[in-house]
């Protein structure tokens, strides 16, 4: 979102692509937050094929940034960029699937682009394909391929599938059937599933495909990194008030992270008079915790009680929003 949306940077090309200079000069605005500026850059670039340009306005029309919010928009530029074999969005277009967001919730569809995505080597990808074949979620359950992936994605450097590794007592070198094709293959599925026949504890806490298949990665991230948070869920969590507003009634987002902690603190210590609520999100598949301000009858209302706020929050342009579209968005586990 636009208010401290954190550190947001982008894929800005497969290993030895060289950039084209309106896609870097388009990034360049986008470092700057100048939003009208990356999408008058990125538009031509996009409607000539550029994956990156078009994977860049998908995230540009999701936020609102520099335009009007267009779930319509964004997707179909996801779409565009997904077929012309950009990993980054085509494991965003199985996150999409996988969470229903603004396209059919189809687990088979997120194990096709996951896939797709994952033989490019895209980490992220690899961890999510494990987790459906482990849970035969969209494709059949198969143990060695979920060991397979689970494997792809550690050597990749996820963490979380090494951990499952850990977990489960599985070396990071070991090979599978899928990989050797050997006629031991029995045999070593039948290693495999004991192993994690055993484990079914794990399983079990794991077999929420919406908390296991969590993305790990921003929208647009330059590094490939995220930052981590061990802090707690905020207390105040509004998703009753919320959906009691009016679906017309503007409110204001002050503040945006993938910290919960960071949301907790602005509440925290955010004194005014107008209700201020915390609610959960999921960005791209990511879990995100946003904090807004106030429900006002009219768009100039809201206008009028930002020029109200605390001048730190009116530098970093809060951005009205109808309750329509929180609602849209809202984690409904709140």
């Amino acid at each position: 979102m636009r208010v401290l949306i954190g550190i947001i940077t982008v894929f800005f090309a497969l290993a030895g692509q060289v950039m084209a200079d309106a896609v870097q000069e388009g990034y360049e605005a986008f470092q700057r937050k100048d939003w009208t500026a990356a999408h008058r850059l990125w538009l031509p670039e996009a409607e000539s094929g550029d994956v990156r340009a078009q994977f860049y306005l998908s995230v540009l029309y999701a936020e609102g940034m520099g335009v009007s919010p267009s779930p319509d928009l964004s997707t179909t530029w996801l779409k565009r960029a997904a077929e012309g074999g950009f990993p980054p969005a085509q494991f965003n277009l199985g996150n999409l699937h996988q969470q229903g967001d603004w396209v059919e919730k189809n687990d088979a569809q997120s194990a096709y682009w996951w896939s797709l995505a994952a033989k490019s080597g895209f980490s992220k990808a690899q961890y999510n394909l494990a987790s459906l074949y482990s849970l035969g979620r969209g494709v059949e359950q198969d143990l060695d391929k979920a060991i397979y992936w689970y494997r792809k994605a550690a050597q990749g450097g996820s963490e979380k599938a090494k951990n499952t590794l850990a977990t489960l007592g599985l070396p990071f070198a070991e090979t599978t059937a899928f990989e050797a094709g050997s006629a031991d293959a029995g045999q070593i599925i039948e290693a495999t599933s004991t192993k994690l026949a055993a484990n079914q504890n794990y399983l079990k806490t794991n077999n929420n495909i919406n908390n296991e298949l969590k993305s790990e990665s921003n929208v647009i991230d330059k590094n490939n990194s995220r930052s981590t948070d061990d802090g707690i869920l905020p207390v105040r969590q509004d998703f009753r008030w919320i959906q009691m507003q009016p679906d017309d009634n503007f409110t204001v987002q002050i503040f945006a992270s993938d910290k919960s902690g960071s949301a907790g603190e602005i509440v925290e210590n955010l004194k005014m008079a107008e209700h201020v609520a915390v609610f959960r999100y999921s960005r791209f598949g990511e879990e995100w915790f946003a904090v807004i301000v106030g429900s006002y009858a009219t768009l100039e209302d809201a206008k009028s009680a930002v020029e109200t706020f605390p001048e730190a929050i009116r530098n970093d342009k809060p951005w009205i929003k109808k309750f329509r579209i929180i609602k849209a968005a809202m984690d409904p586990q709140g």
